[in-house]
């Protein structure tokens, strides 16, 4: 077994692009990432290379790649951490050694201490393995792995640094449970309104300006430029149902904003990782099933937390979730220790996964 080290090698790119589908092909679930995207997030002129290196590795079992990894040092993080991602591996431990203890040593030639993965650049893009619950169907944007990966990094001295889960939730109960918060927030003057996919734009604008104010403080997250966050929603525009997504003013002000998506999985599953004409057919074709709602993403500026507001939100969120048939919405990865998934579980969320975001000394 060899191990190769490349940066833009064109020849070993597209052998660590093909990879994953050559290791999940067998798997129905599998979601395949758009290649184009993949593809562009590790184009040297991409973003993060502003502020961040990165090196690939590809193991070798004769003429056929086996294992892949990259390493990387995100300089908005501290000096002694790196990441390891974009990892995939047959199920063959000494593979997965091999391009782990590449990455390890690049890291470590270049001062980390820490490790931590799996983690594609920083937490806007992929991170975390799932643990528990590779019964159930993976819904769109989830970490989905086949269950060795976190036994491999394990068995190579990697530790889960942080858990998370994902709830379901029945949409009109769950609207129905929290419907007094949303009216505890009109008494004392809130308002709230949709996301208008006519000013996209300016509203992706407002929820980054949220998002950096709100979650300034959270563990592992970091700023990234409007460009960036752009490019990254961006491409939803085409899925995004604006009434699962609302902001919250006091005023004038706006204090908070939830986001929540159609869970496409099986749609987006169908496009089969291409962009082409004939993928976006399927994708129309496939989505005419009613799916179910994924809330992403909320949050209320610290000034105006006191637990009301956020449920309130949640509730915009629920309701018309319910009211436009996705009779279930999927609460999404939140930490094991976050007030989030306590008030999933409140009110009546069923844990239907587990994740892990792993971490060892360098």
């Amino acid at each position: 077994m060899k191990v190769l080290t490349f940066g833009q090698d064109a020849g070993l790119l597209r052998k660590f692009l093909d990879l994953p589908a050559r290791i999940r092909r067998a798997d129905p679930a599998w979601i395949p990432p758009f290649r184009q995207a993949v593809r562009a997030e590790l184009d040297p002129h991409a973003p993060f290379h502003r502020h961040g290196d990165m090196a690939h590795f590809l193991a070798f079992e004769g003429h056929e790649a086996i294992a892949r990894c990259s390493a990387m040092i995100n300089r908005r993080y501290d000096d002694d951490l790196g990441f390891i991602g974009y990892f995939e591996a047959f199920d063959h431990y000494e593979a997965s050694q091999a391009v782990l203890s590449a990455a390890l040593d690049w890291l470590r030639e270049r001062g980390v201490t820490v490790v931590r993965g799996p983690i594609n650049t920083s937490t806007y893009f992929p991170y975390r393995f799932m643990t528990e619950g590779f019964e159930h169907e993976p819904f769109f944007m989830e970490p989905y792995n086949p269950n060795h990966y976190p036994e491999h990094w394990e068995r190579f001295g990697f530790k889960p640094r942080c858990s998370y889960s994902s709830t379901r939730v029945d949409s009109a109960a769950f609207a129905a449970a929290v419907s007094r918060h949303h009216d505890r927030s009109l008494a004392a003057g809130y308002r709230s309104r949709p996301f208008d996919p006519n000013r996209f734009d300016a509203e992706l604008r407002l929820m980054y300006d949220l998002s950096t104010a709100i979650f300034q403080d959270s563990w592992m997250w970091r700023p990234i430029d409007f460009a960036e966050f752009r490019a990254l929603y961006a491409g939803m525009r085409g899925i995004m149902d604006p009434d699962l997504c609302h902001f919250l003013f006091q005023g004038e002000t706006p204090v908070g904003f939830v986001f929540g998506l159609p869970d496409y999985g099986p749609a987006i599953r169908a496009m089969n990782g291409s962009r082409s004409l004939f993928a976006k057919v399927r994708f129309l074709t496939e989505r005419r099933n009613n799916p179910a709602a994924l809330l992403k993403t909320f949050g209320v500026l610290p000034d105006h937390r006191n637990g009301s507001l956020a449920l309130a939100l949640t509730y915009l969120m629920h309701e018309a979730a319910a009211r436009k048939g996705y009779a279930q919405t999927l609460h999404a990865l939140m930490r094991e220790d976050n007030t989030s998934l306590r008030m999933s579980h409140r009110f009546g969320g069923e844990t239907l996964k587990r994740y892990a975001l792993f971490e060892r000394e360098a």
